[in-house]
């Protein structure tokens, strides 16, 4: 098991290894002397870890309840954030009880959000259960929910109080290849050896390795930047074009596979601007070829991708913030007004 400290405004734990969920009560036992625990998750993640998780924390005298949702990005929402206020009502939930997110970026997402807002703000937990959510949602306090218009347009930060990563619930093909575009990420963000890790290991027996190499990064760049006004917009890379992607998708497309595609948008137009050697995309391609990953989304035009893009969080007036990559392991902020954008990623595009 590794340890990580995360020195934000409010510090906290990440612990990570295998097997930690059922050790799960015993580890938030160590952080306060809670009373009950009301765990959100989605209908997926309560049939393969509820039992589980409820047991560990009996065995270690926590009393418990459960709320689950639909799995879904399209749950991510304000009726769905409603139902979770009217359960901690029901529960008689108080600021002595605290929360726990079991599940992927949607549970973490929507849980933290509503443990920031009811009663003026409880405590959370976060216990991601997806290789996407270990790697970067349940670290750095940003909670959220989507609005008609766009995607995490509504939310606030608010730390956990401890996250678990248990590399066993993330052992699935289909997890590794749906979050593994964050860890790329953090490879061209930061650190070219996980790149070139990520390249020819097998990621199953490097989880526990690749889970604190990425999680390293971003407590790193949080610590920095916690309250996203600078720095920490470098953690987005990708996500500009892929939130547009996921929303003209109809949410089909999941979030980690749609990144995947907003950083192949992002790097195809750098090596078309003239900042990034064309190797290093070849390179990229290689790779999301080994872990099937598509580098392009045909159902919609770029100017289609663009115009959601113009309603993203990362903009600021009539400017836009695009992470681009120079090299692997540099990234920087390219602030430019939101009419360059499409010409910008055009000059690369190989899409419609």
């Amino acid at each position: 098991m590794k340890t990580l400290e995360i020195h934000s405004s409010h510090p906290y734990k990440v612990r990570i290894g295998s097997g930690l969920l059922s050790d799960a009560g015993k580890f938030i036992r160590e952080c306060g002397n809670y009373g009950k625990a009301a765990v959100v998750c989605d209908d997926v993640t309560f049939a393969l870890f509820g039992s589980a998780l409820k047991e560990s924390l009996e065995t270690y005298g926590i009393p418990s309840c459960f709320f689950s949702f639909p799995h879904g990005e399209t749950s991510k929402n304000i009726n769905t954030l409603q139902e979770i206020y009217s359960f901690l009502v029901r529960e008689e939930i108080t600021r002595g009880d605290f929360l726990i997110a079991l599940g992927g970026g949607v549970v973490g997402d929507i849980t933290g959000f509503a443990a920031a807002t009811y009663l003026r703000g409880v405590d959370c937990v976060q216990i991601p259960t997806t290789l996407i959510s270990q790697t970067d949602s349940s670290v750095g306090g940003k909670t959220a929910v989507n609005l008609p218009e766009g995607k995490n347009l509504c939310g606030c930060f608010h730390s956990p109080k401890l996250v678990l990563c248990d590399t066993d619930t993330i052992q699935e093909p289909f997890l590794i290849r749906e979050g593994i575009a964050e860890v790329i990420k953090y490879g061209l963000l930061a650190d070219p050896e996980l790149f070139s890790l990520l390249e020819s290991a097998d990621v199953k027996e490097h989880l526990e390795e690749i889970v604190t190499r990425s999680i390293s990064i971003k407590a790193q760049i949080v610590e920095r930047d916690e309250w996203d006004l600078g720095e920490r917009q470098l953690l987005n890379l990708g996500h500009t074009l892929g939130h547009g992607v996921e929303k003209l998708s109809g949410f089909t497309v999941p979030h980690g596979i749609a990144v995947g595609i907003g950083i192949s948008m992002v790097l195809s137009a750098c090596v078309a601007n003239g900042l990034l050697d064309k190797a290093v995309l070849e390179r990229l391609y290689k790779m999301f070829r080994r872990f099937e990953l598509p580098v392009a989304y045909e159902n919609a035009r770029l100017e289609e991708i663009a115009k959601v893009a113009f309603s993203d969080k990362k903009r600021f007036g009539g400017d836009i913030n695009l992470i681009v990559c120079t090299e692997i392991g540099r990234c920087s902020i390219k602030k430019m007004p939101i009419g360059e954008l499409e010409p910008f990623i055009r000059r690369g595009w190989s899409g419609r």
